[in-house]
């Protein structure tokens, strides 16, 4: 709401998010240049979502550790901004028991966040009763369980799970760009619906 208030601020969000969401949907730059015409490519950004590019890293890492080799490649760990990204996501991850994405409470019981941005989780697939913190868990893992990997916890599959950090797990990269753009498109169109209730 206060970046509502303030025109400059709306507008100068509004043209990093369209910047950003129409290099992620592949638009020219030409794209953007108009205020009419960038509105209608963050809204098209929005609404394709394109395809994240999540890669599976083949060792086994504590979750802060995970964490620090994405950052080393340039990337960071998984967002899932919707259900069809969390189930991109574990079609990807088949055959593994559980994965790590980059959502963690560690700085403040409760309050999830995507790291490294410290952005709040938008959606949110947790099993039943979870998080439940039991034994201070603060990192979120994806369940892949199946009969033939784990038949104890089938009923978990594709379900978000919250486990201590210092578990060893494998986990997704992705490109810090797009998580960017799709975070800022969302900023875009919160403004222009503010802007249009307002007139």
């Amino acid at each position: 709401a206060a970046a509502v208030a303030q025109p400059a601020a709306a507008v100068a969000l509004a043209a990093a998010a369209v910047s950003l969401a129409a290099a992620a949907i592949a638009q020219p730059a030409s794209a953007v240049a108009q205020p009419a015409a960038a509105i209608s490519v963050a809204a098209a950004a929005i609404a394709a979502r394109a395809p994240v590019p999540y890669t599976l890293m083949s060792d086994a890492l504590p979750w802060a550790d995970a964490s620090a080799d994405c950052q080393a490649a340039g990337l960071q760990l998984a967002t899932v901004q919707s259900a069809a990204q969390n189930a991109l996501l574990v079609a990807a991850a088949a055959g593994e028991d559980s994965v790590w994405i980059g959502g963690t409470d560690a700085a403040s019981e409760g309050v999830w966040v995507w790291s490294p941005s410290n952005t709040p989780l938008s959606y949110t697939n947790w099993y039943p009763g979870e998080p439940s913190n039991s034994a201070g868990e603060d990192c979120l893992e994806v369940s892949l369980a199946t009969l033939v990997t784990n038949p104890d916890y089938v009923r978990y599959y594709s379900k978000w799970n919250d486990v201590p950090c210092t578990r060893k797990k494998k986990y997704f990269c992705q490109t810090a760009f797009l998580a960017a753009a799709l975070v800022l498109a969302d900023a875009a169109a919160a403004l222009v619906l503010a802007d249009a209730a307002a007139a």
